[in-house]
């Protein structure tokens, strides 16, 4: 109960300070960019299935809803937009399964979520009009496939997809569009996706000889939102993965 002599807290005028939008926020990548993003400032919105652990306002939805992320869009009215959310292909990570036989339900959930949501957040980005740059968060699978031979064609053809509309929409609208491209990063998609073997044969494969971190990517997906010089880029962020 207040005192007499107690006062409210002052509400926190953000009008006039930048505003982002982060999907994918409750995890992984998503959270790293919106905890980066609030340690700079930011006002920041984060879009997901659920509320994650950082103490920021959310807008619950799934990015293959329209509704959703023109919900998520307005209520954030965001300067920049980070696109993270995505699911993996492929299904258990021991399952052995080739891509010619996964159904056409497992293929149709990977392109609606990781190409049709990226498309849905941007289409949404350029209707509400705030918004001054927009990251999609790719792979560098949108450019090698999978070197490990494994059965998810479709989340290769969906990060493909991304970087090509990201860089139409570049050429279309003053809107700066710019891709992320993280190679093997440690994120709990990636430690739910693969068998330890699969890990460790990744390890073996990178210069680094580390997975990339969530943090590191987010740097990178705001230092490139951040530059206004940037828009049609395709920035690779992977520990050295691609160049061998």
């Amino acid at each position: 109960m207040l005192s007499e002599t107690a006062t409210l807290p002052v509400a926190t005028d953000w009008s006039e300070g930048p505003r982002a939008l982060v999907t994918g926020a409750a995890s992984g990548i998503g959270e790293a960019c919106a905890r980066l993003l609030v340690e700079r400032g930011y006002y920041v919105i984060g879009m997901d299935l659920r509320r994650g652990m950082l103490d920021i306002e959310w807008s619950l939805g799934s990015v293959v809803e329209p509704k959703h992320c023109m919900s998520a869009v307005e209520l954030a009215a965001p300067h920049l937009a980070i696109h993270c959310a995505g699911v993996a292909g492929g299904g258990p990570a021991d399952s052995g399964k080739k891509s010619h036989q996964m159904t056409a339900d497992e293929w149709q959930k990977v392109i609606e979520v990781d190409l049709n949501g990226a498309w849905y957040i941007a289409k949404a980005a350029l209707q509400e009009g705030t918004c001054e740059s927009v990251v999609m968060v790719a792979s560098v699978r949108s450019f090698l496939g999978s070197r490990a031979g494994r059965g998810d064609a479709n989340y290769s053809a969906a990060k493909g997809g991304v970087v090509a509309m990201t860089r139409a929409l570049a050429v279309e609208y003053p809107v700066r569009f710019n891709a992320v491209c993280p190679g093997p990063t440690d994120t709990p998609m990636t430690r739910k996706g693969l068998t330890q073997e699969a890990i460790a044969g990744l390890l073996n494969s990178m210069p680094l000889g580390r997975l990339v971190t969530a943090r590191e990517v987010a740097e990178c997906c705001i230092s490139v939102g951040l530059n206004t010089g940037m828009t049609g880029s395709i920035v690779v962020v992977d520990g050295g993965y691609s160049a061998r």
